[in-house]
């Protein structure tokens, strides 16, 4: 028969409380006692024994699980923080226990724990708190300066590592520090490289395929962290808390991500926002060579597009499917996802059709 460490537990738990009913029963009991106290000091055994095998685990055993769990899943600093905390808690509480126990009657019995279980947590808490400014304060003081490679991390969503662009970025050098790729993610992403439809198999084996690419390109760090945050099953949500815990920037390409970051005051880097702005700007009068790759939606439009990707909507080209035209633009309009160029052919003359 194999017993459990819950069962150890109970049995322990039971024993301790049931000494603890006898001795209390022996010492308020006469010598010799008397049936009566006999039969209250029985009754404080049993009751000892009763309540410690009920509630020993709820009381050490649970607590110890959800401990080590927290423990598991915290992040390396915060773990290094609490755990420095306490034992800067538990020092003081020993140097006060000194004093504290010439104190008369049962403050000078029971204060010295109380005060050393008192200083544990708050220093614990503390400590834990200011940790980012106990670290600025650590590379400030050292003699070499921290290279940027070690001071700036940057958190990637599952979607920038789809797109497949940051292996592009990364290779310009424009990002300087480590990105960070939470296990999650990576399960993600497995998940994706799993599936049974065949275009969201493909983007999972591309976003692995990205991640790969990168570290075998050697320009940046990638850390693949344990981190992650109990009782939360959205990966958006976890990145969010995640990024402003760790204090990292947040790398991603969903809109509604980056508004929702930003509401809780970590800082976005958006790779559509940062293409927007690379391109090219274009304007009315603006003359442009354009392949037509595609019909339009209507009036005998047809559709090209810029090296930068910009589509280019032109009137009344449907008819030059694959030719390459001069086209002058005639107005840009701005979304969500980009910019559209709307143009007209130029004909012969250098004037643009009517």
């Amino acid at each position: 028969m194999k017993f459990t460490a819950n069962f150890y537990v109970r049995v322990l738990g039971a024993l301790v409380l049931g000494y603890v009913g006898w001795y209390f029963g022996r010492n308020n009991s006469l010598n010799p006692p008397t049936t009566d106290q006999q039969i209250g000091t029985m009754l404080l055994v049993l009751s000892g024994l009763g309540l410690g095998l009920v509630l020993t685990p709820y009381i050490i055993l649970y607590p110890f699980r959800a401990a080590m769990r927290r423990a598991r899943t915290m992040p390396s600093l915060d773990l290094v923080a609490t755990s420095l905390g306490l034992l800067l808690g538990l020092i003081v509480g020993v140097l006060l226990s000194f004093p504290v126990s010439h104190l008369p009657g049962l403050l000078g019995a029971y204060l010295p724990f109380i005060s050393a279980l008192v200083c544990a947590y708050v220093s614990a808490v503390v400590i834990n708190w200011r940790k980012n400014d106990l670290l600025d304060l650590i590379y400030a003081r050292q003699e070499q300066p921290v290279s940027s490679t070690t001071s700036r991390r940057f958190l990637v969503d599952t979607s920038v590592i789809i797109d497949g662009r940051i292996a592009d970025v990364v290779k310009t050098g424009f990002f300087n520090g480590r990105l960070v790729i939470p296990r999650f993610v990576l399960q993600e992403l497995q998940q994706l490289a799993d599936s049974p439809d065949d275009l969201t198999r493909m983007k999972g084996k591309r976003g692995l395929d990205i991640l790969r690419t990168i570290q075998e390109g050697g320009i940046i760090t990638i850390e693949i962290s344990d981190a992650d945050i109990p009782g939360m099953r959205d990966v958006d949500d976890k990145l969010v808390v995640l990024a402003k815990a760790e204090n990292m920037w947040l790398i991603t390409n969903d809109s509604n991500l980056h508004r929702i970051a930003e509401l809780q005051r970590v800082e976005v880097l958006n790779l559509n926002n940062l293409a927007d702005t690379l391109r090219v700007p274009f304007l009315p009068g603006e003359h442009l060579h354009v392949t037509i790759r595609q019909e339009g939606r209507e009036r005998e439009q047809g559709v090209g597009f810029m090296q930068d990707g910009t589509m280019v909507v032109v009137e009344e080209a449907r008819h030059l499917l694959g030719s390459d035209v001069s086209v002058v633009v005639t107005r840009v309009y701005q979304t969500n996802t980009g910019r559209i160029i709307f143009a007209q052919l130029v004909g012969n003359n250098g004037r643009a059709h009517a």
